[in-house]
């Protein structure tokens, strides 16, 4: 579970940054993280920290918790009959 979890949560920072057409340079730049460790963390490979998630939930102008509710949402093995809450794949 906690691996589907980081990958989850790697790839809403990777959704993010890809929909407002940021680099991973520019992102890393922005979060103030190195580049490699944000591609470890989209890759799902590491673990960040809360302060990490925070400095990239500011960096894209989101919140970690938006960011989690997000990743729920994917990892929710939960039917939604009405299909409220999901969100369309990309």
């Amino acid at each position: 579970m906690a691996q589907e979890l980081k990958q989850a949560f790697g790839l809403e920072i990777r959704l993010e940054r890809v929909r407002q057409g940021l680099s991973q340079r520019r992102l890393a730049a922005l979060a103030k993280v190195d580049r490699a460790h944000l591609s470890f963390i989209e890759r799902g490979l590491v673990d960040p920290g809360i302060e990490v998630q925070h400095r990239l939930a500011q960096a894209l102008g989101t919140s970690v918790t938006r960011l989690w509710a997000l990743v729920a949402e994917e990892t929710d093995p939960t039917p939604n009959p009405e299909g409220k809450g999901s969100r369309p794949k990309s």
